[in-house]
């Protein structure tokens, strides 16, 4: 097992001791390995993180949404099955057959609330009841039939806390404040509200170069069951040990929590139920990451070597995945992966430059003095050559490009490896993107 000087140089170079950081935790088959503050939590008053402190979790929050409804189908008061107007008395869903399971594996095609435009320009910091919050995004068109493709979907998890209001009669922070937060002695994790004051709650903060500032302003009624907890590292770790332990659910509602999910042609994908299943280094890892105004986080486990690793920071943009994997590697006596730059002349360079299509919009990659340049995963990241068609991210060797299908405007298709499953990204058209 690696040591405490071990972890702590795997944090070192992506926190300053005056500015925002992370709370990191290792278990490792049963025994707290490494558990410390790294940096401030709150800049203004110079005070710093410490294990207890309680940061928002993004949709980390996911997890403990879809438990809440695996536990309703167990006491017999709904089915995963169950057509969403069902408990959602009035849900327009015209011809369309959505279930609840759509929404727990993100294949209902309802769009996303946190795609929209507007949300961000105007929504975002209007504090409007839940039903009024689904009105925003219940009537607009399918992004593709129930069951066609997996997308990443807010809209489909605030819906399934409106689901569990309606079966419990409760709102969703009292439902999992006494269903599982009491019961587990979770005593810092809460529907993290503006307004109540909470103990140890970190601030939230953004990076744009060498300036930092508070995190954009967000009501958080929006996040809801999608992402509205704040924990700390300490709870966090209890939950994923009773989650897994049968503390919370029932075995076989935790295995289907962590199965890889098949669309309508049969094809699988990396999710199950608020929780991503992939494999890393040849294992297994389940777990799920969070992103909200000022904070990213990272819950994952490794069923076969028993090893829970929890990171929380307060800025964005931080490397919670390169920091989650790097202190995986160290407990499990694992080699960093190492690459060599080379020498590419501008043809090559451009053969790759270009914007590819994903899920979560266009990736561009620019060329810039030898490397190239791109907006994921966060502005301005570096990617190196280590040959014609292979790339890697300059801080972090670990994430690779690898270009493929060569053609006349260059290569067509890039496979993005990084922490999850490979993304195959197609070229854009230059009618598909103008410049």
């Amino acid at each position: 097992m690696a040591t405490g000087a071990e972890f702590d140089a795997v944090v070192a170079p992506h926190y300053r001791a005056s500015g925002p950081g992370a709370a990191v935790a290792v278990r490792h088959r049963g025994e707290l390995a490494h558990v410390r503050g790294y940096g401030l939590a709150n800049l203004e008053w110079g005070l710093p993180i410490e294990p207890d402190t309680v940061f928002r979790i993004g949709s980390i929050t996911k997890q403990f949404t879809a438990a809440a409804i695996l536990k309703l189908s167990e006491e017999g008061r709904l089915d995963v099955d169950d057509p969403i107007e069902r408990h959602l008395e009035g849900y327009p869903v015209g011809q369309r057959r959505i279930t609840v399971r759509h929404l727990l594996n993100h294949t209902s095609g309802i769009k996303s609330y946190t795609a929209l435009p507007e949300f961000w320009r105007s929504l975002s910091t209007r504090e409007l009841p839940l039903a009024e919050m689904i009105d925003v995004f219940k009537d607009l068109p399918p992004d593709f039939e129930p069951g066609e493709r997996f997308l990443y979907n807010n809209s489909g998890y605030v819906l399934l806390g409106a689901i569990i209001e309606a079966v419990s009669g409760k709102s969703y922070g009292d439902h999992l404040r006494e269903t599982f937060f009491e019961p587990l002695g979770l005593s810092s994790t809460y529907y993290l509200h503006d307004r109540p004051v909470t103990p140890k709650r970190a601030a939230g903060y953004e990076r744009l170069g060498r300036q930092i500032s508070n995190a954009t302003p967000l009501c958080m009624t929006w996040p809801h069951a999608a992402g509205a907890l704040g924990s700390n590292v300490r709870d966090l770790l209890r939950w994923e040990a009773a989650l897994r332990g049968g503390e919370v659910v029932s075995p076989a509602s935790f295995a289907a929590m962590t199965t890889a999910n098949r669309v309508n042609n049969g094809e699988t994908f990396p999710y199950g139920f608020g929780l991503a299943v992939h494999e890393y280094r040849g294992q297994t890892v389940v777990g799920h990451g969070g992103g909200i105004n000022g904070f990213l986080t990272n819950l994952v486990h490794w069923p076969d070597q028993d090893l829970t690793i929890v990171v929380l920071a307060n800025v964005t943009p931080f490397p919670v995945q390169q920091i989650t994997y790097a202190l995986a590697r160290r407990a499990l006596g694992l080699a960093d992966t190492e690459r060599r730059a080379v020498s590419l002349g501008e043809a090559e360079l451009a053969a790759c430059a270009g914007r590819y299509r994903a899920d979560f919009g266009p990736v561009t990659f620019t060329a810039d003095n030898g490397a190239l340049v791109s907006n994921w995963p966060a502005p301005a990241t570096r990617f190196l050559p280590a040959a014609q068609d292979l790339f890697f991210q300059e801080k972090d060797p670990e994430v690779a490009l690898r270009f493929s299908d060569p053609g006349a405007g260059g290569f067509r298709r890039l496979r993005v490896e990084a922490y999850g499953e490979p993304l195959t990204l197609p070229r854009l058209t230059e009618e598909e993107a103008p410049d």
